[in-house]
């Protein structure tokens, strides 16, 4: 994948820079214990093919500064919820906690976060997550309330 940027006039053009956007499409299974998440299948954007739908892995096809979000939300469940992001398989310790104090009845909490990582090309990130009381996370194909998104920024 080429990073040369292009212009037209006096517009800047960057055609092929990887940029993706996945989400997840059913409920997020979760231990006591932090795991890979490989939940984002539903992949609304793959610019240059760099997001694996099977392994929830981003892989940086050229060293660079790449910016990376997330959203979820926790269970029905009072719990605590940690969503992390983690680069070649260790954690950055940029994380994610959503707390609920659900009663089984209602939706839970939701919340956002971003993070840049400097990544070599052929690094990889993806997010890793576990609840403190092994809980289960919501997830829904009818809305879009969890993804994991990135892109190539410089």
């Amino acid at each position: 994948m080429s990073t040369t940027l292009q212009s037209s006039g006096s517009q800047l053009l960057q055609p092929n820079l990887a940029c993706f956007q996945a989400n997840v499409v059913d409920t997020i299974t979760l231990t006591t214990s932090y795991v890979e998440q490989t939940i984002f299948t539903e992949v609304d954007i793959n610019r240059g093919n760099c997001f694996n739908s099977t392994t929830g892995r981003f892989t940086a096809p050229t060293a660079g500064i790449y910016k990376f979000g997330t959203a979820m939300i926790g269970g029905n469940t009072n719990d605590v919820y940690r969503f992390t992001f983690y680069k070649n398989g260790v954690d950055t310790e940029f994380g994610l906690r959503v707390s609920t104090n659900a009663s089984g009845s209602e939706f839970a909490v939701n919340g956002q976060m971003e993070v840049y990582l400097e990544l070599a090309s052929g690094d990889y990130v993806s997010i890793f997550a576990k609840s403190d009381g092994g809980n289960d996370a919501y997830g829904n194909a009818g809305f879009k309330y969890s993804y994991f998104n990135g892109r190539f920024i410089a």
